[in-house]
């Protein structure tokens, strides 16, 4: 969590990222400054689409909790529910340190003592909330961590897996009925 020009803003570390990012939104919002790239950038997002940059940001300060930084060059991309994406770029020029069993990331900022934002302990017992009350809780400056998960175990499902069918098995039987035969037919009319 931060700010921009006052603006509550949504920031994710992230150390999959080369490079560091800030929305289109943002850019919009707060009409900021923007540089052509000298080359257009193509990113691969998280889910796998393709995404193409041809704009950054330089020198963008902000704040996250209580610590001011700088963040030199973010390219400008159209993103969802995160604000600036600090990647690898980022980190490394903030000299951070992460720690994954505690769950801690420590920046130390030129001229300055380490700062150590904390993660949500793995024994703290969360409570599961929907997207728009999470939503609106980021955009009043609560903190938010984004994970983004693939499995691949793909497990065939039964139908006595699913809530309502299992209740009624002769009703929705395995397989189809084969084609049935007719006792009589009558065909007079009333």
């Amino acid at each position: 969590m931060g700010t921009l020009l006052d603006m509550p803003i949504v920031v994710l570390f992230d150390t999959g990222a080369s490079h560091s990012f800030i929305s289109q939104f943002c850019v919009n919002a707060l009409n900021l400054p923007v540089d052509e790239l000298e080359h257009e950038m193509n990113v691969t997002s998280p889910v796998g689409g393709h995404i193409d940059v041809t704009h950054s940001c330089s020198k963008i300060r902000f704040l996250m909790w209580e610590l001011s930084v700088v963040a030199h060059n973010l390219h400008v991309m159209s993103m969802n529910n995160v604000d600036i994406i600090l990647g690898m770029d980022w980190l490394t020029e903030n000299y951070a340190t992460i720690l994954c069993k505690e769950r801690q990331i420590s920046l130390r900022t030129p001229g300055r003592k380490p700062t150590k934002f904390h993660g949500i302990p793995m024994n703290q017992q969360t409570l599961i909330i929907s997207a728009l009350q999470a939503t609106t809780m980021i955009r009043k400056g609560c903190p938010a961590y984004l994970v983004y998960l693939q499995g691949d175990d793909l497990k065939e499902r039964k139908i006595e897996d699913v809530a309502i069918v299992r209740d009624f098995p002769d009703v929705f039987p395995d397989t189809l009925p084969g084609p049935r035969q007719i006792d009589s037919w009558n065909s007079s009319t009333i």
